[in-house]
C-alpha cells in the first residue's frame, strides 16, 4: 500500500475515515512539533508482512516502542492517523496490539468516547504492572478513573512501591502531559476534563518529588562508594536526567494549547497557575534559576499578553496574581510594558470591584505587575537586580495608579503608591491637589504618602499648609495627632512658616506622651537615623521623638529644660528608670540647650545612673545596657563643657561603679559605658570632689575581680563562647587603658605580667591597646625591665610564675631560640608580606592626632582587606629583636634568617615612618656585628648582601623600595639553600657590582628575557617577587616608569611562550595594582588596560579559570578607578567611567555565560551563548577544558 510519510502531511490519503483537513479544522492553531521518524511506518509495514509466529515474537516490544513514541509527540494526531490507516485493513490477533490500535483511534478528531475495547472486571490497580502500564490500562479501559483524586494517590503509592527506571519515568511524564493537553484541547472526550487536567498535573508533581527523594537517597549511599575520576558518578547522571524531566514538563505543548484557548477557561487557568506555582516552588532548589527562567519565559510572556485583552470573566486573575507573586524572580520586567500601557488606558472603574470601593482581581494583578516593573519585591523594597537599572514609570501609568489610589482604600495600592512616590519622582510629578487631600483624609499609609508628596513638591506643601488652617482640619489634628506626625515632621524639616500655630499643639501633646504614655521598655536595638526624616519604622515612637527634638528649636529654652528635668525626676526621685524613648528624647533635647547645659547634662547623667542601678536590681537582662551605653556615649562625645558635678551625682556615681562591676563585669557594654563616663567625670579641667571614688580605686576594683584574669587570658567558661569573651576582653582592655590614662599609680608588676599574658603582639586593636597600657606602666616607673626579653602570651605568665617561685637567682632567662619560637612561621611570613608601612613606632594611644586629619586622604598603600590578627606589630617586634641582638646576647644568626626574622626587619626598611626605619637599620647593624663572629654556611655571602645594601644607602635612614626589601629576604634564604636553581642565577648577577640600584626592579631584564633552560622558573620567581614587592605608589612608579614592567607584561601575556601559570601571575599583579587607586587610573590611561582586557577575551584562548579571574579583575578595576576620578576633569572622568562600565557589563555577561556552560556540562548538552555582539561569543567548551 502506497502510504505517504508522516512528514508529507499535505499528501491526500484516499478513502480515509478521518482526513488531514479535519485535523486542521480541529486544531488549526497547532504546530506539528517533534515529528516521529520515518522508521515508524516502515516498521509497521514490515511487521504486517511477517508471519503470525514472527509477529508474536516482537509484538510486545513493538507496542511498547510505539507507545513511547506516541507519548513523546507534542501532537499525537499525525501518528495516530498513520497507525489507523496502516492497520485499517489488517486484523491483529494480538490483544495487546489491538488495544494499542484502539488507543490510537481515541486521539483522532471526531472519535467517540466509547470504544470497542473489551473491558475486564479486573481492577487495573491490582495488576502486576508498574505505574506506566497502569496509567495506560486505566486510560484505555477506565479513563473516567482519571477524574478521581484516589487515582492520584494510588498511582503515587505504586511508584513508591515499584520505582520506574529512567526511560519509564520519562515516558510516564510525557504520557501525563499528553493527557493533560487532551483535556484542554478536546474536553468532550472526558466527562470531567478539568478534574483530568488537575489530577494529571498533580501526579506529575508527585512523580518528580518521588524521583528527587530517590535521587537524594541514592546520593547518600553513593557518597560512601569510591568512584574513578574518568567515570561519571551515578549522582551526576541522576541530576542530569532530573533536569531533562523538568524541561519536558515546562516546555510541554500542554501550556501552548492552553494559552491558545485561554479565553473563558477560568477553571483551567486556576489549575494550571496553581500547578506552575507549586512546580517552581518545588523545583527551584534543584534547578538553576537561569534554566527555570529559560523554560518558563514563553509561558509567562504569553500569559501577560493574553491577560491584556481579556476580562475577568475570561481569566482567573486571582490565580494569575498568586502565580506571578510566587515566581517574580523568573519574570522579565520588559514583558509587562504592553499590558501596563493597555491597562492604563482602560477606565478606572474597570479595575474596581462590583461595589466600586476596592480593587478587582484584575486591578490587583495590575498593581502586582506595576510593583514588579518598578523593581520592588514582596517586601516593597528594591530588588538587587533592578536597583542599579531602576527606571521611572510611564506618565499614563502613574496617573492610573493615582486614580486607583484616590478611588479606593486598598492596602496594597496604598503601600505601592507610597513606595513609588518615595522612589520614583515621576509619580510625584503627576500628583494633584486631589491626591494630596485624599491622602490627608485617609488612613495611616495615605498620610505617610502625603508626607512624601509634601517633601517632594513645594506647591503641594503650600496646599497642605492651607488645608491645616481650615477649622475641620484643626479638629482632625486635635483628635489624631499621632496620625499626622509624618506630615508635621516634613513641614518642620522644610521650616515652613505656616506651621507656627501648630507648634504649641504638638509640643504639648508630645511632651505629655513622652512623660506618661511612652511606655516602651523593649530591648530592641536602636534603629539607624532616618534618611529622609519621614521613614516609617518598626517603632513609631522614634519618629515622635524626632519631631519633639525639632519642635524644641522653636520653643523657649526654659520650656525645654523644664521637660528634661521633668523626665529626669522619674529615675532620680521615683526610682522609675528611663524607657528607651525617654532616653533618646532627653539626649536629643539636651543638644538643643545652650545655657545651663552643664547642669542639665549632669542631671541627665544622674538620671541615667539611677536608671541603670534600678534595672540592674530588677532584671538580669543585659540588653538595656546596650541602649544606655549608645546614648550616653553619643551624648558625652557631643558635649564639650565640663560637668557640674554635685554631691548627689557623686554619691550615685560611687554606687553605680560598684553595682555594675559587681553584676555586669563580663558585659562589654558595661566597660564601654564606664570608659565614656570616666572621661567626663574625671576630666582634668573638672573641679575635684573629695567624696568621689578615685580612678586608681576603680582600677583596683577592675583588676581584683575574680573574672579579670580568665577574661584577659581568654579562659572560656562553661556558659561562654570564645567570640563573646573576645569582645568582653576588648572592652575591658579599653576600660583599663582609660583608667591608667587618668591615674597609673596603682599599676604593679603583677598586673604587667597579666598584660603580657593577654598580649599576642599583633596589629589587632586589643593588642595595640595592651601595648599602650604597658607603655603607660613603663613611663610611670613600673619595674618592667625584669620581664625582659618580654615574652608574650600564656608563656609570659608561666615565666612570671617561675620567676616568682624560684627567685631571680635560680630563674634562667629565656634563650633566643625560645623567644623566636613564640612567633608563628606562617604568621611572620604574612606579616613580612603585609608589613604596615604607614604606622609610627609608637603605641597607639601615644600617637599624635595628625593621623585623624589624614583619614580622608587617598590611600597611598594597598588597601586590601588584611587580617590584622595575623600581622605582628613592629612597635613590639623591632624592640624585641633589638634586645635579642644586643652585644651581650648570644645570637644564632642562621636561626634568625631561617625563622624569617631578618625578612621582617628588611620589610621595615620600606616603612614611611623615619623612626621605624631607624629601628630596622639598628637591628641590621646589631645583626651585622654578630655576623662577624658567627660560624655557619653562607656567612660571607650574607655579609656581602648586607654590604650591598649599605653601599646603596646614600642618606641616613633612607627608605628602601619594597621590592628591594623582598629581594633581600629571598636572597638570604637562597644562601642557606644553595641547591636551589635560583642560587647561582641570582648571585651571578649580584656579584657583578656590590651595590643595588634602588630605582629599578632588580634583575628585570636578565631574568625575564633569560635564555636558560629553566627560564620559566626564573620568570615565575621574578613575577612572584614583583607581586609581593608592589605595596605603594613609589613601587608602582618604579615598575611603570623606571622598569616598564606593565608594558612588557601586557605585551607578553598572549605570546606562545607565556603559559597558564605566568598568565595567572600577571593577572595577580594587576589585581595588586587595583589596591592603589591612583595606579589603577594610570594603567587605564597610559596602557589602555580596559581595552587590553576586552581584546584578550575576544582573541585569546584562555581557560575557564583565567576568564573568571579577568572578570573579577574588571570589577576591581572599576571600583578602584572610581575612587580616583576627582583628580580628573569632568569630561575625561566621564569617558573613563563610561568605558569602565561598558567593559564591566561585558565581563558580567561573560561570567553568566561561564556559569551556563557549567550547567550545560551537567546537562551534557552544548550551549552557544552570544554575549555582546554578533562577532563575539563565549569560547567553546574545548577552549575551557
Amino acid at each position: 500500500m502506497d502510504t505517504p510519510t508522516p512528514m508529507d502531511t499535505s499528501t491526500a490519503i484516499p478513502n480515509k475515515t478521518v482526513t488531514l483537513q479535519q485535523t486542521t479544522d480541529t486544531a488549526s492553531t497547532e504546530k506539528l512539533l517533534s515529528p516521529f521518524s520515518a522508521l515508524v511506518p516502515a516498521a509497521l509495514q514490515e511487521w504486517i508482512a511477517f508471519t503470525k509466529l514472527q509477529q508474536a515474537s516482537i509484538t510486545s516490544y513493538l507496542t511498547s516502542v510505539l507507545r513511547a513514541i506516541l507519548h513523546s509527540q507534542d501532537n499525537p494526531v499525525p501518528m495516530c492517523m498513520l497507525v489507523s490507516e496502516i492497520m485499517k485493513d489488517f486484523k491483529a490477533d494480538n490483544t495487546e496490539f489491538e488495544e494499542f490500535v484502539d488507543y490510537c483511534s481515541f486521539w483522532l478528531p471526531g472519535s467517540s468516547k466509547k470504544k470497542n475495547v473489551k473491558k475486564t472486571k479486573q481492577n487495573t490497580m491490582s495488576s502486576q504492572g508498574n505505574a506506566l502500564d497502569v496509567l495506560y490500562k486505566t486510560f484505555l479501559l477506565h479513563k473516567d478513573e482519571l477524574t478521581y483524586s484516589h487515582f492520584v494517590l494510588k498511582t503515587a503509592a505504586l511508584i513508591r512501591k515499584k520505582p520506574l527506571n529512567d526511560d519509564q519515568m520519562k515516558s510516564f511524564i510525557q504520557q501525563l502531559m499528553l493527557y493533560a493537553r487532551t483535556s484542554i484541547l478536546q474536553p468532550q472526550k472526558f466527562e470531567s476534563p478539568n478534574e483530568v487536567l488537575k489530577n494529571c498535573l498533580q501526579l506529575v508533581l508527585k512523580t518528580l518529588k518521588q524521583f528527587q527523594s530517590q535521587h537524594s537517597e541514592h546520593k547518600e549511599s553513593s557518597d560512601q562508594t569510591l568512584t574513578t575520576d574518568e567515570e561519571t558518578t551515578p549522582c551526576e547522571g541522576q541530576s542530569s536526567f532530573f533536569l531533562e524531566l523538568t524541561k519536558i514538563v515546562f516546555t510541554s505543548n500542554t501550556f501552548t494549547v492552553w494559552l491558545q484557548k485561554i479565553e473563558g477557561s477560568i477553571t483551567d487557568c486556576r489549575i494550571i497557575c496553581l500547578f506552575l506555582q507549586d512546580a517552581v516552588e518545588q523545583l527551584k532548589q534543584s534547578v538553576s534559576k537561569e534554566l527555570l527562567k529559560e523554560w518558563t519565559s514563553n509561558v509567562f510572556c504569553t500569559l501577560i499578553d493574553k491577560a491584556s485583552g481579556v476580562t475577568e470573566n475570561d481569566l482567573d486573575f486571582n490565580s494569575l496574581t498568586g502565580l506571578f507573586q510566587a515566581v517574580q524572580d523568573l519574570l522579565e520586567v520588559d514583558n509587562f510594558k504592553d499590558f501596563l500601557q493597555n491597562t492604563a488606558l482602560l477606565p478606572t472603574k474597570s479595575l474596581l470591584n462590583s461595589d466600586k470601593d476596592g480593587l478587582s482581581d484584575k486591578g490587583r494583578f495590575f498593581i502586582l505587575l506595576t510593583k514588579l516593573s518598578a523593581g520592588l519585591d514582596q517586601s516593597e523594597t528594591l530588588t538587587s537586580a533592578n536597583k542599579d537599572n531602576k527606571k521611572q514609570i510611564d506618565k499614563s501609568l502613574a496617573m492610573k495608579l493615582l486614580s486607583l489610589f484616590e478611588a479606593t482604600d486598598d492596602e496594597k495600592a496604598d503601600s505601592l503608591i507610597c513606595h513609588m512616590i518615595k522612589q520614583d519622582t515621576g509619580v510625584t510629578d503627576v500628583a494633584t491637589k486631589k491626591t494630596l487631600l485624599r491622602c490627608l483624609e485617609g488612613n495611616k499609609q495615605k498620610v505617610l504618602t502625603a508626607a512624601y508628596l509634601v517633601e517632594r513638591r513645594d506647591d503641594l506643601c503650600s496646599e497642605c499648609l492651607d488645608w491645616l488652617k481650615k477649622k475641620k482640619s484643626k479638629e482632625m489634628l486635635n483628635k489624631h495627632q499621632a496620625l499626622f506626625i509624618p506630615v508635621i515632621n516634613v513641614l518642620l524639616t522644610k521650616e515652613s512658616t505656616g506651621i507656627d500655630s501648630l507648634t504649641s499643639l504638638f509640643w504639648d501633646w508630645l511632651a505629655h506622651w513622652c512623660i506618661t504614655e511612652s511606655s516602651d521598655q523593649s530591648s530592641a536595638s536602636f534603629l539607624p537615623e532616618l534618611s529622609n526624616q519621614i521613614e516609617e519604622c518598626d517603632d513609631d515612637g522614634l519618629l515622635r521623638v524626632t519631631v519633639l527634638k525639632k519642635l524644641a528649636k522653636a520653643m523657649d529654652e526654659e520650656v525645654v529644660i523644664g521637660l528634661v528635668e521633668q523626665l529626669c525626676k522619674g529615675p532620680i526621685t521615683s526610682k522609675i528608670p528611663f524607657n528607651r524613648l525617654q532616653l533618646v528624647a532627653c539626649s536629643g533635647l539636651i543638644g538643643q540647650i545652650t545655657s545651663q547645659s552643664s547642669h542639665v547634662m549632669c542631671e541627665f547623667l544622674h538620671a541615667c545612673l539611677h536608671s541603670v542601678i534600678t534595672l540592674t536590681k530588677e532584671s538580669s537582662n543585659e540588653a538595656y545596657m546596650h541602649h544606655y551605653s549608645n546614648v550616653i556615649v553619643q551624648s558625652i562625645q557631643c558635649f564639650d563643657a565640663d560637668l557640674g558635678l554635685t554631691l548627689a551625682f557623686v554619691k550615685t556615681w560611687n554606687k553605680f561603679v560598684k553595682d555594675v562591676l559587681k553584676s555586669h563585669y563580663q558585659t562589654s557594654e558595661t566597660h564601654r559605658l564606664l570608659s565614656s563616663l570616666l572621661v567626663g567625670v574625671y576630666s582634668k579641667s573638672q573641679s575635684p570632689v573629695e567624696s568621689i571614688i578615685p580612678a586608681s580605686t576603680i582600677f583596683q576594683m577592675v583588676v581584683s575581680h575574680s573574672a579579670f584574669i580568665p577574661t584577659m587570658l581568654l579562659e572560656v567558661g562553661a556558659d561562654q563562647n570564645i567570640d563573646s569573651l573576645k569582645k568582653v576582653k576588648e572592652s575591658l582592655v579599653k576600660l583599663i587603658s582609660t583608667l591608667l590614662d587618668l591615674d597609673c599609680s596603682a599599676c604593679a608588676p603583677s598586673h604587667f605580667a597579666v598584660f603580657l599574658g593577654a598580649y599576642s603582639a599583633t596589629m589587632q586593636l586589643v593588642d595595640q591597646q595592651l601595648l599602650y597600657i604597658m607603655y603607660l606602666c613603663e613611663i610611670k616607673q613600673v619595674d618592667v625591665w625584669s620581664f625582659r626579653p618580654f615574652m608574650f602570651g600564656k608563656i609570659a605568665v608561666e615565666q612570671h610564675m617561675a620567676r616568682s617561685s624560684l627567685g631571680r637567682s635560680l630563674w634562667t632567662q629565656p634563650s633566643m631560640a625560645e623567644v623566636i619560637a613564640l612567633f608563628d612561621a606562617e604568621k611572620l611570613k604574612y606579616s613580612t608580606l603585609n608589613f604596615p608601612l604607614d604606622i609610627k613606632l609608637q603605641p597607639m594611644g601615644a600617637k599624635s592626632q595628625e593621623e585623624d586629619c589624614n583619614l580622608t586622604k587617598e590611600p597611598e598603600t594597598e588597601t586590601a582587606s588584611i587580617d590584622t590578627s595575623s600581622i605582628y606589630d613592629p612597635c613590639c617586634v623591632l624592640p624585641m629583636f633589638s634586645y635579642l641582638m644586643s652585644p651581650t646576647s648570644l645570637v644564632d644568626c642562621s636561626k634568625l634568617i631561617e625563622s624569617g626574622c631578618i625578612d621582617y626587619i628588611f620589610a621595615a626598611l620600606g616603612s614611611q615612618d623615619t623612626a621605624m626605619r631607624a629601628a630596622a637599620y639598628h637591628c641590621l647593624s646589631e645583626f651585622y656585628t654578630h655576623l662577624e663572629t658567627a660560624r655557619f654556611w653562607g656567612r660571607r655571602e650574607v655579609a656581602y648582601v648586607l654590604d650591598c645594601l649599605r653601599n646603596s644607602v646614600k642618606k641616613p635612614n633612607q627608605r628602601i623600595p619594597n621590592v628591594i626589601c623582598m629581594l633581600l629576604g629571598r636572597v638570604l634564604h637562597l644562601i642557606l639553600t644553595p641547591d636551589d636553581p635560583m642560587y647561582k642565577v641570582v648571585f651571578k648577577m649580584l656579584f657583578v657590582k656590590p651595590e643595588l640600584n634602588l630605582e629599578t626592579v632588580p634583575m628585570m631584564q636578565r631574568l625575564f628575557y633569560s635564555s636558560n633552560l629553566q627560564n620559566k622558573s626564573e620568570r615565575a620567581w621574578l613575577l612572584q617577587l614583583m607581586i609581593d614587592g608592589l605595596r605603594d605608589k613609589h613601587d608602582f612608579y618604579i615598575y611603570n616608569q623606571q622598569s616598564h614592567v606593565f608594558k612588557t607584561l601586557l605585551s607578553f601575556f598572549n605570546t606562545y611562550v607565556c603559559d597558564r601559570k605566568i598568565q595567572g601571575m600577571i593577572i595577580q599583579l594587576l589585581e595588586k595594582v587595583t589596591m592603589l587607586p591612583g595606579a589603577t587610573l594610570k594603567l587605564i590611561q597610559t596602557h589602555s588596560l580596559l581595552s587590553w582586557i576586552e581584546g584578550q577575551v575576544m582573541t585569546s584562548t584562555l581557560n575557564e579559570e583565567l576568564l573568571v579571574r579577568l572578570c573579577n579583575l574588571t570589577e576591581l578595576l572599576v571600583k578602584s578607578a572610581s575612587l580616583s576620578m576627582k583628580s580628573l576633569a569632568d569630561e575625561e572622568a566621564g569617558q573613563i567611567l563610561n568605558q569602565c562600565y561598558s567593559v564591566h557589563s561585558m565581563m558580567k555577561k561573560l561570567k553568566v555565560s561561564i556559569s551556563l556552560l557549567r550547567s550545560a556540562d551537567v546537562l551534557k548538552v552544548g550551549i552557544t551563548c552570544s554575549l555582546w555582539s554578533e562577532n563575539l561569543s563565549i569560547p567553546s567548551s574545548k577552549t575551557l577544558d
